[in-house]
């Protein structure tokens, strides 16, 4: 019984492991999947949208008749992501998601990017490998949490398995299977990963498992685009939420959160992650991923879905995870540990043959047994080994009806020319109609006395009437009349006898249904034994022995209907005839008749007349013979029509059999050529297995041809002692529903009765549809050759390698294989397990025991390593797996994570490929880092995870610098008065740490600033107190009025501030000599600079100052005590006098300006400005320059000099000087309203403020003293 599992399968490369997976448990476990396994898929394409992919090489993931069940076990989460990002950058909607998704980059709105186009917007296609767009898909799918696709599903299937009456106690596994290169996958493992922590975490005894794939898988299939850059972002953003395990960083996939969609990371989101790349020394994967990774993964999967496999994985990875913890004791992992699998099999694939066996015996039953099936040239047709005019011959001369017999083989006879209509006497005629009816007692009488009935015998001459010749005259007329009348039928026209009605067509109508009635009886009859229906006993052997079958019946119809047409035809020609010739000839003798009778029938009466008497007496009755004769032509014509029509309904009658056998011939033909067709389909499948790269199928097709002849000749209890094929050909049985005389309620059914072992029969209908109708027969017969899941791996593998076991584990070993590494891989641990069912058959133990001793031996190994390797039994009988598993690998000893690593760092913008907060802010200030003189790095996982929102970690960082969260020496043990640090917000006296520090306080630095990010104070335990919230809003505030207090509205002022955070308390940050301070001090000085950059673009031209800030105290001093001035300056050779700014230092003067101003010396105010903090002499054939120290010390020894080195004088100078120099440059300004000068104007005013302020408390702590 395979252990409790739910495998997700996400995007591309999910749905395809899934879909090997099922077919693989498929063809281990009896033809279905087992009850304990669950398969989730989701991807962005669905099967509709699979021909409109971005991604123009994807396939769909099917394996012949094997496919994920829509809406059971894959799910498309499409949608359209436009709205979202419009909302986002017009409403300011979405809070959880605008800090990651690019809104504004993908509709266009930054400089210099396109935006994307309506489809790219469009999920239902595919992300089209951008990750943050295919993120969306969870965030779109839990906005309404209770419809969830993604939620529901991963929920319900956790909850099944938990409650799965089949092992309710047994530990739960969980894989999650995705690539790292695509948009979907990549951007939704994490999140899953989440999610399935998140349903699982209170049921216990759960594994959850990343398999991830790596993207030179993918090098057959796609260019490298964006993949290489998304794989290094997804495997950064895994080794960070493994490296923060523990550490509560939180996930929002809903706005407003609610418990089930908001996540934190308080365990390790996968307890193992595997990665696996084509890449790789020994049997390279240079195919694509669906013959080499993607059924890789499957073997894993079904490995550790084996009891006996999975206790020995486990035992293994018990040992992993030890020898993991003495790794990281000796050496902290820089980033995660990962694993690899290898994997490769040998597979005797039972579900496939059984398959392929019953493709064979389908077309044989349809094609030689059942019907025969001819094709030409693609056009197919039924077949019939027999004769079908003899078919019809011996028909229509023993019809099966006595009655119908003499009109059959009249029938018979005229069709075959044997007899012509028009040779026959009118008698003749008769006598093939007459008909004997015993199921219609006394109607055969009725009709043969009719058809026996003569003028002659109802009327008489005078002679014998013994009227007078002119009365007989009269009276013979009128009574001829009266028997046609009734006879024949009415007069329509009177030259030409033709009449309507009459008791002989009556007659002949009931003739016509008696003998219609008696044909079909007989038509069905023969029907049913050519299509072995002519009981309710099943298959007539006998029948089916002389080749009849519906073939046969569709061929004896159309031969029937052909002698019936010639028979009709001639019956028509025959009528024709006869109206044209003997039609005419005695309608002219009877009026000659008729006049001779009238011209004698005044004859006198007497001795005299005797003669003349006789001879009137003799015209009566030659008129009476010619209406005679007249009748009998009559009558013989209506007979010629009768049996026209008769034939005509005799052929309608055939048709409406042949239109239902034509149903089901084109039925026939149709699964036939359906079977041919799926036939072709599945062999090309079975063909391609041999392309798969990571596995062999021991396909033989002798063997295979071996074990269809025995199955289907071998007689057994399961078919209760008959061949399948006997058992076939006796278990169908037609419903003859038809009737001709009701079309509308007829039908011909067909079933087929299943009889398997210990069950009752069981009818099947079988319906038209081709679909259904192939569903059926596989329904019918798979059981019987299910004996050949008796088979097992071992003799198949003894037949591959007759030299024994040594010969296999070499192949093994020689076709397995796992992903290169870049490093000797110093701690990598390696197991080996090869998977091999049990057999207590003596050739399979033999075989068994060789393999066991070749794997204990030395073995060549691809690694160079020492290995464990095992032989375990499998549960498992129709496969042997070895499986490698490598340990201890760290992310950079990976080949494929240099790969990738170089791709990433040449883009420009590394932030539309991550898809976390976190990381998108680390991206981007790690590619910053020259701007504060260092090299860019990767930041620690730590410092990344603090960046998942970057306004709180300024407020951390502001409230650091301005000591508002400050290290405190705590007394823990009052007897060895050892002392602990932590970490606290002065405001409020809140606590940031949940352990003591007793080294530096640096120590418990990160854990501090984490907590802060989280919100809460940290309670020690043993305290009954509630914790406080961190109010974000107040703390921002304080560390803005403390940066407000120290600079007031002066920007040089904030700028300075600001710059000497960073000096102090910030440089000593970068002390440290833990990598992850000095990262996130790095991080510090950043988010500071962007608020001196604030301040620059403030200043706007005037932010060259902050670029000299040793100047900056400088300047005020020097304007308004005058050493900073304008004068006129002559021009000898022109005679003219201009205006220039200079700085007096001492004896020395230097120009600051050189423009020639004549009248408005304060128009050069901003120039000499700039001069001065650039230190430009801009003097003539001058380059000297100046020194700071230089300036201050002359500022210093002028104030001196003008207060005679008195305090409260200094202070009175200092205010009568700002006064007087900034009057003039401040009425200048009211007029030119320059914002530059304004800056200026108010940071002079405020430095000598604070000069003189300084100077005051001076002044006072010397009264004091």
């Amino acid at each position: 019984m395979p252990g409790l599992t739910l495998v997700i399968g996400l995007g591309g490369t999910g749905k395809w492991v899934l879909t090997y997976l099922k077919k693989d448990l498929i063809n281990t476990y009896g033809g279905n999947v087992p009850p304990q396994v669950k398969l989730l898929s989701f991807d962005t394409v669905t099967q509709n949208t699979l021909a409109q992919s971005k991604v123009k090489e994807e396939k769909e993931a099917r394996l012949g008749e094997v496919y994920l069940t829509p809406g059971v076990e894959t799910f498309g989460k499409g949608g359209d992501t436009r709205p979202f990002c419009d909302d986002i950058v017009n409403k300011d909607f979405y809070p959880h998601i605008s800090p990651w998704l690019s809104a504004r980059r993908y509709l266009g709105m930054e400089p210099g990017i396109k935006g994307l186009s309506p489809a790219d917007f469009d999920l239902g296609t595919g992300a089209g490998q951008y990750r943050q767009l295919g993120r969306m898909t969870v965030f779109m799918d839990a906005i309404n949490p209770v419809g969830s696709t993604l939620y529901t599903n991963i929920q319900n299937a956790i909850s099944a398995l938990s409650n799965n009456p089949y092992a309710p106690t047994m530990p739960l596994t969980i894989f999650v299977v995705s690539s790292v290169a695509g948009g979907t996958g990549s951007s939704l493992f994490l999140d899953a990963g989440l999610i399935v922590r998140k349903f699982s975490e209170n049921r216990g005894n759960t594994k959850i498992i990343s398999i991830l794939v790596l993207p030179n898988t993918f090098k057959k299939v796609t260019d490298s685009g964006p993949i290489y850059p998304n794989s290094y972002a997804s495997m950064r953003e895994l080794n960070r939420f493994i490296m923060t395990a523990g550490k509560n960083y939180k996930v929002i996939h809903r706005d407003p959160p609610d418990g089930n969609t908001t996540h934190i990371n308080t365990a390790m989101i996968f307890d193992q992650c595997f990665f696996l790349d084509g890449d790789r020394s020994n049997n390279p994967l240079d195919v694509i991923p669906e013959n080499s990774i993607y059924p890789s993964i499957s073997d894993f999967i079904l490995s550790n879905l084996d009891d006996n496999m999975r206790d020995k994985f486990d035992q293994a990875w018990r040992n992993i995870s030890a020898a993991c913890n003495s790794a990281a004791a000796l050496r902290p992992a820089k980033k995660m540990w990962i694993n690899t699998i290898g994997t490769f099999s040998y597979i005797f694939p039972v579900e496939d043959i059984i398959r392929s066996c019953v493709y064979r015996l389908c077309i044989d039953f349809i094609s030689n047994y059942f019907v025969k099936i001819k094709s030409d040239n693609n056009s197919y047709s039924l077949g019939c080994n027999l004769d079908p005019y003899k078919e019809v011959q011996s028909f229509l001369t023993n019809p099966g009806q006595a009655t119908f017999k003499t009109f059959a083989n009249f029938t018979l006879a005229n069709s075959l020319k044997q007899v012509e209509p028009a040779s026959l006497s009118y008698d003749d005629l008769l006598s093939k109609i007459k008909i004997n009816a015993p199921d219609n007692p006394g109607f055969d009488t009725k009709v043969n006395n009719v058809l026996d009935m003569r003028v002659s015998d109802k009327v008489e001459t005078s002679k014998k009437s013994g009227d007078s010749l002119a009365d007989g005259y009269d009276r013979i007329l009128r009574e001829v009349n009266d028997y046609k009348n009734d006879y024949l039928g009415f007069l329509r026209d009177q030259t030409s006898e033709e009449r309507f009605g009459g008791k002989l067509r009556l007659t002949l109508q009931g003739l016509s249904d008696i003998l219609l009635g008696q044909f079909n009886s007989s038509l069905i009859k023969e029907i049913k034994e050519h299509i072995d229906a002519t009981s309710d006993s099943n298959l007539n052997a006998s029948v089916r022995a002389n080749g009849k079958n519906l073939g046969s019946a569709f061929k004896f119809l159309d031969i029937l209907i052909d002698f019936l047409a010639t028979f009709k035809s001639n019956m028509k020609e025959s009528g024709e005839t006869l109206r044209k010739t003997d039609w005419q000839e005695v309608l002219e003798a009877r009026d000659g008749a008729m006049g001779q009778m009238r011209d004698s029938k005044d004859t006198p009466v007497g001795i005299l007349n005797f003669f003349a008497v006789n001879s009137a007496l003799n015209n009566q009755k030659l008129y009476i013979e010619s209406e005679e004769n007249l009748i009998t032509v009559i009558s013989q014509s209506y007979i010629y029509e009768a049996l026209v029509e008769l034939s005509q309904r005799m052929i309608d009658c055939i048709n409406f059999y042949k239109r239902h056998l034509s149903g089901w011939t084109e039925t026939f033909i149709n699964l036939y050529k359906d079977f041919i067709a799926e036939q072709g389909k599945f062999d090309a499948i079975r063909s391609g297995l041999k392309d798969i790269k990571v596995r062999k199928y021991l396909i033989n097709d002798q063997y295979e041809d071996k074990l269809y002849k025995q199955y289907i000749n071998t007689c057994s209890e399961l078919t209760e002692g008959k061949t399948p094929l006997d058992n076939l050909m006796n278990s169908h049985k037609w419903e003859w529903n038809l009737d001709f005389y009701n079309p509308a309620n007829s039908n011909l059914g067909l079933k087929l009765y299943s009889i398997p072992k210990g069950q009752k029969q069981v009818g099947l209908t079988f319906h038209r549809e081709t679909e259904h109708n192939v569903k059926i027969f596989f329904q019918k017969l798979e059981p019987w050759f299910e004996e050949i899941r008796q088979q097992t791996i071992t003799k198949r593998l003894i037949a591959e390698f007759p030299n024994g076991g040594q010969d296999l584990a070499l192949s093994l070993y020689r076709e397995c294989g796992v992903f290169n590494i870049i490093t000797n891989g110093a701690r990598m641990k390696e197991y080996n397990f090869i998977g091999l069912h049990n057999s207590t058959d003596d050739g399979d133990l033999k075989f068994r025991t060789e393999l066991q001793s070749c794997i204990t031996a030395p073995m060549p190994r691809w690694t160079g390593k020492g290995s464990i390797d095992r032989l375990e039994s499998f549960k498992n009988e129709y496969i042997c797996t070895l499986t490698t598993i490598q340990a201890l690998l760290e992310l950079d000893e990976i080949k494929a994570y240099e790969d990738c690593k170089q791709p990433y760092h040449r883009l420009t913008d590394k932030t539309i490929h991550h898809i976390f907060p976190a990381d998108i802010n680390a991206a981007k200030y790690q590619d910053r880092l020259p701007e504060i003189g260092e090299k860019k790095r990767m930041f620690h996982t730590d410092v990344v995870q603090l960046m998942e929102n970057i306004d709180l970690l300024k407020t951390f960082c502001m409230l650091f610098a301005f000591n508002q969260i400050e290290s405190r020496d705590i007394v823990v043990n009052q007897a060895t008065h050892q002392k602990g640090f932590k970490y606290f917000i002065k405001q409020g006296n809140i606590c940031l740490n949940n352990e003591f520090t007793f080294t530096a306080p640096y120590d418990n630095f990160i854990e501090a600033a984490m907590n802060f990010m989280l919100g809460k104070e940290i309670i020690p335990p043993g305290i009954n107190t509630n914790p406080k919230d961190i109010d974000f809003g107040k703390l921002q505030d304080i560390w803005r009025n403390m940066l407000r207090s120290k600079s007031g509205n002066n920007e040089f002022k904030k700028a300075r501030t600001l710059n000497d955070l960073i000096t102090g308390p910030i440089n000593n940050l970068k002390a440290s000599a833990d990598q992850k301070i000095r990262d996130l001090a790095s991080v510090f000085h950043l988010i500071i600079l962007d608020e001196i950059k604030i301040s620059q673009d403030n200043l706007g031209g005037l932010r060259y100052i902050l670029d000299h800030v040793n100047k900056m105290y400088s300047y005020p001093f020097c304007y308004i005590l005058g050493l900073i001035y304008y004068k006129k300056v002559m021009d000898h050779q022109l005679g003219t006098k201009t205006y220039n700014y200079f700085l007096k230092i001492g004896d020395k003067e230097y120009q600051l300006t050189k423009e020639e101003i004549h009248e408005k010396p304060l128009d050069l105010f901003l120039e000499a400005t700039k001069s001065f903090f650039e230190n430009n002499n801009c003097m003539v054939n001058t380059y000297e320059s100046y020194e700071i120290r230089d300036v201050n010390l002359a500022c210093n020894n002028l104030l001196d000099k003008l207060s005679e080195g008195n305090v409260q004088n200094k202070i009175d100078v200092l205010k009568k000087c700002r006064d007087e120099k900034l009057k003039d440059i401040q009425t200048y300004n009211q007029i030119q309203q320059n914002k530059e000068i304004g800056i200026l104007i108010n940071f002079i005013n405020s430095e000598i403020d604070r000069e003189i302020e300084d100077l005051k408390e001076e002044l006072s702590q010397t009264n004091l003293s």
